[in-house]
């Protein structure tokens, strides 16, 4: 006898969500080539953005799944954690300016 119910129901994304997500990944990877390829600091992430914001201003029905956006976050976290050093944190207060744009960027990046 099986251990699990014989109806488990698994919902797939509509067709409609699946081109959405694959227009909004394949506009944000234009903008990021875009960008790196003007050799502009931060071409790949600030690229994409622009690219997503321009196009979800232009009317695009732009969307990521839950899951993938929490992936990436996760991934962001995980490589900028992992360039902190002794020698970072010993010279943070050559950069102050620095340090507090990149302490108020996330902030202002997720409510623009």
């Amino acid at each position: 006898m099986s251990q699990f119910p014989a109806s488990i129901a698994v919902a797939f994304p509509s067709r409609a969500k699946i081109l959405s997500a694959l227009e909004t990944l394949a506009i944000g990877t234009a903008g990021g080539l875009l960008f790196l390829w003007a050799n502009l600091p931060g071409g790949l992430i600030s690229g994409a953005m622009v690219a997503v914001g321009i196009a979800a201003l232009a009317g695009r029905p732009l969307a990521v799944p839950a899951h993938i956006t929490q992936t990436v976050l996760v991934l962001l976290g995980i490589s900028l954690g992992s360039l902190a050093s002794r020698q970072l944190i010993q010279h943070i207060s050559a950069y102050p300016l620095t340090i507090g744009l990149l302490a108020v960027a996330p902030f202002c990046s997720s409510f623009g």
